[in-house]
């Protein structure tokens, strides 16, 4: 039987090859998992709500082009540089990441702004 160091990073503990962690890391790891897989869910049944429809569709229809695409735009034009495309906004982004645990977190219209798909992708990643 070959042996191999636990993936957990520092632990020094010997296990079978074709395990990954120890017995106590593979908890972890498990526990990790159901939190991440809750917090996925939860997250699908808001963005499914007829509440965050209805405030996404609101904050959308009262400013409908991204806020990020504005905001290059405006610094291109006072700078003198060409000035780039301003799209719509197609979805609606958290500026400060949330809490699961308070839906009221997900709601906050003060903590809302309307982007286009391609600066979503780019603050989420931030």
């Amino acid at each position: 039987m070959r042996l191999k160091y636990c993936n957990a990073i520092g632990c020094k503990k010997l296990i079978r090859g074709n395990e990954k962690f120890c017995e106590q890391h593979r908890k972890d790891s498990q526990l990790a998992k159901s939190k991440r897989q809750r917090a996925s869910e939860q997250a699908i049944e808001v963005y499914n709500s007829k509440r965050w429809k209805n405030l996404s569709r609101d904050i959308r229809r009262a400013e409908p082009f991204c806020r990020k695409c504005v905001q290059r735009w405006k610094q291109s034009r006072r700078n003198g540089d060409s000035l780039p495309a301003v799209r719509l906004a197609t979805s609606v982004h958290h500026k400060k990441k949330i809490r699961l645990s308070s839906q009221e977190d997900w709601f906050n219209r003060d903590n809302l702004i309307p982007v286009c798909d391609m600066h979503h992708k780019e603050l989420d990643r931030l």
